[in-house]
């Protein structure tokens, strides 16, 4: 039986589509996949899976570009370029380089047989194109949470409509987005839209259950970053991403008392960001100098052991940023036993709905109300209530066999 081929454009962050490939496969030997701009977070570059490839579509439009060239030799290319620069639109090598791309593309699909495109944070670069990708070729739209809820300019919303109007199916990661979703582009695609997770790490899951009473690797691990073992770790963020607000955050607590700062270590994990992270760190470090915090920054590369160790050293996590669809962070660090307090314009009910509790905060401010402990008996016992209750109930939810069913599904019902 041939394999149904997909390919996959767009945000291609290793540390979730590999999650959603890896699992379908695993479950299924009918399907493979070509991944463009794999965009890899981690030491080295593992993508070794068998089904999954790597491309380079510029790469491949490039080299295909005499190939496009014989569209000059057609008489509907000319008509339509006379037109194209009649109307302002295009010069006549601007509409000559978007033909041949779009000639190249569709050479490319055609060659190798691919059956379904799979945009991921539905952006208009990462859409460039979809416009490209012909009728009987199926096509996803994925969206990751910033890219619905941080862009609302025109050209953005007319980009992004367009291509709704051209998808098969759209994935939102929970009832909320949805919501968000029908009240900026209307409720007209109700019958496309399906809620779909992604797969949790399971490596860092079982890693967490290894060594959630291992003390002996949890205060290695605070030693590290020169944390005493009876300190409070206050964990802020999860990235080096400005919109994590952790300069607000860190504002709410130059008031405590001495003896609590004293006891109180504010972890930032910078280990992922952008050409700006080392300026960011730089601007915080700046502002907090002289005051009583006293502000660790990780900035190399966790393994997911140590990941696992971060989860379970957390005391409190407080992330409240500007946006965000339900961060692998959050449900991590709860599985873990941390204390979450987030922001509550968040879409997060769903820990609510099925019995988590966690601390929401109507403005970043509103931390100046919550007490934080410094009593490591009581935080030790809290930590276990904690995971002892929510454990079961991330496994059951978010950590689901369903969850990996769900993509195979949804694969399955658009193969031709």
């Amino acid at each position: 039986m041939n394999k149904v081929k997909i390919l996959s454009l767009g945000l291609n962050q290793s540390n979730f589509i590999e999650r959603i490939y890896r699992e379908v496969l695993r479950l299924s030997d009918s399907f493979s996949f070509y991944v463009d701009s794999y965009d890899y977070f981690g030491e080295t570059d593992t993508l070794n899976i068998e089904g999954i490839s790597k491309v380079n579509l510029k790469l491949i439009i490039r080299r295909s570009f005499f190939y496009g060239f014989k569209i000059v030799f057609k008489y509907s290319f000319w008509k339509d370029a006379f037109w194209e620069r009649l109307l302002g639109n295009n010069s006549f090598i601007s509409y000559l380089k978007f033909r041949i791309k779009d000639k190249s593309f569709t050479k490319f699909l055609k060659n190798e047989g691919v059956q379904i495109v799979h945009f991921h944070s539905i952006i208009p670069s990462n859409l460039k194109h979809i416009h490209r990708v012909p009728k009987e070729v199926k096509v996803i739209l994925t969206y990751w949470g910033s890219d619905l809820l941080r862009f609302n300019d025109l050209y953005h919303q007319k980009v992004v409509l367009n291509a709704l109007i051209r998808a098969d199916v759209i994935t939102l990661q929970n009832r909320e987005m949805v919501e968000f979703f029908n009240v900026k582009y209307g409720r007209q695609f109700q019958n496309k839209i399906r809620i779909m997770y992604f797969p949790a790490e399971k490596t860092l899951i079982n890693c967490i259950k290894k060594n959630i009473n291992d003390t002996s690797s949890i205060n290695h691990f605070k030693n590290k970053f020169l944390i005493n073992e009876r300190d409070t770790i206050i964990t802020v963020g999860h990235n080096a991403n400005r919109n994590d607000n952790h300069i607000l955050i860190l504002d709410q607590f130059l008031e405590l008392d001495k003896k609590s700062l004293e006891n109180m270590v504010f972890l930032l994990p910078f280990t992922y960001g952008n050409k700006h992270t080392k300026i960011y760190r730089e601007e915080i470090l700046s502002k907090f100098i002289n005051s009583k915090l006293r502000i660790k920054f990780i900035v190399d590369f966790l393994t997911l052991e140590e990941l696992s160790l971060l989860r379970i050293s957390t005391d409190y996590f407080i992330y409240i940023p500007v946006s965000d669809a339900m961060s692998a962070s959050v449900t991590e660090g709860l599985y873990a036993g941390s204390e979450l307090i987030t922001g509550c314009w968040l879409p997060y009910g769903k820990l609510r709905r099925i019995g988590i509790n966690y601390q929401e905060v109507e403005k970043i401010s509103d931390l100046k109300k919550i007490t934080f402990s410094i009593e490591q008996k009581y935080l030790i016992e809290k930590k276990n209530r904690n995971r002892k209750k929510n454990q079961n109930l991330i496994d059951n939810e978010f950590h689901s066999e369903r969850i990996s069913q769900d993509w195979l599904n949804l694969y399955t019902s658009l193969r031709a």
